[in-house]
């Protein structure tokens, strides 16, 4: 099913109820506990990771607006079929999306990310997509360093962040 970019919003809201423990401040306390527990820890965790990026989002859109951001995005061409470039084919070999990401916490990171080389690598090695960690606060990634990925590969790529706004979906 197709959805126009004025849609996201709603689309957003429904992931985020789907893929996060989100809870909808609307409901009760008692039936919050019901379907999520007790999950007070991690609501302040998704409250402050919330607010974080709405900060962040509120400072890149000073530099340009959410308009201008909408018009660049309605003239590009169509990407790759994420999917079709994922489905294996007789005796291929597995279908793999490698993940460029500089850091993780509580893991060993990387001193000096350089995605280009990453990214030649990953295609020499058979990936069939690339995922762009741009979260910058947790694991040291950005949108320059997908803008970086995507001038060197024609694969498909992943924006994957923390995406709490339309603003977000139309940066990816």
């Amino acid at each position: 099913m197709e959805q126009s970019l004025d849609n996201l919003n709603e689309m957003l809201f429904n992931g985020i109820l789907i893929v996060l423990p989100f809870v909808d401040r609307r409901t009760s306390s008692a039936d919050q506990h019901l379907f999520f527990g007790n999950l007070k820890s991690m609501r302040t965790f998704l409250d402050r990771l919330h607010d974080l990026k709405l900060n962040e989002v509120a400072l890149r859109k000073i530099e340009i607006s959410e308009n201008n951001l909408r018009v660049k995005v309605e003239t590009l061409g169509p990407g790759p079929y994420f999917r079709n470039c994922l489905l294996r084919k007789g005796n291929d070999p597995i279908s793999l999306i490698a993940e460029v990401k500089s850091r993780a916490p509580g893991r060993k990171n990387v001193e000096r990310l350089d995605p280009e080389t990453l990214v030649y690598d990953f295609e020499k090695g058979g990936a069939k997509a690339i995922s762009v960690l741009t979260d910058e606060s947790w694991f040291g990634g950005s949108l320059e360093t997908l803008v970086k990925v995507s001038a060197v590969t024609t694969l498909p790529l992943l924006h994957k962040e923390f995406i709490v706004t339309s603003y977000q979906l139309l940066e990816g």
